[in-house]
């Protein structure tokens, strides 16, 4: 894998910021995680908030006992899932920085 990455704009970056330059694309990475992990934390929100659940465990729960018809909400489920599964990963990232 190649990475283009303009290195003279790193170096502008980094000496307007007084830091490394490692530090800039260390602390970019960082932000742009970070970034993405409050996108997936609107989605679920908006998700739970849709159905009155705090927990994807109670939304699947009001499922099962059948207070939420099974369409169109199991597949929103399956999206909050995937979701999840997408910020644990982000949160891996986040800490392997």
């Amino acid at each position: 894998m190649t990475l283009n990455i303009n290195t003279d704009i790193i170096q502008d970056i980094a000496q307007r910021a007084a830091l490394p330059p490692e530090k800039v694309l260390h602390e970019s990475l960082k932000a742009y995680l970070v970034n993405r992990k409050r996108t997936y934390l609107l989605e679920r929100l908006d998700i739970l908030t849709r159905y009155g659940a705090i927990s994807t465990e109670e939304l699947e729960n009001k499922i099962k006992i059948g207070s939420l018809p099974e369409h169109p909400v199991w597949e929103d489920l399956i999206d909050l899932k995937n979701i999840e599964a997408e910020l644990q990963a982000i949160e891996n990232d986040i800490k392997r920085l």
